[in-house]
């Protein structure tokens, strides 16, 4: 697996964990700017992604 799809693929679950199934799928850079601005103008706390996003990238790390 190329490390693009790595990213998109890490990316991806963090979306799902934040927004549940309504989130944007990332498939390539105008989807993750799509997802951008969905963290951006949503309900949920930016915070929240990040702090999501920081913790998924740290297991990864972890367990490489």
């Amino acid at each position: 697996m190329s490390t693009v799809n790595q990213i998109y693929t890490l990316i991806n679950e963090v979306a799902k964990q934040t927004f549940g199934e309504s989130a944007v799928t990332v498939t390539d850079t105008s989807t993750l700017v799509a997802l951008g601005d969905k963290v951006l103008s949503s309900d949920v706390d930016t915070d929240k992604f990040a702090k999501t996003l920081v913790d998924r990238i740290g297991r990864t790390i972890f367990s490489i």
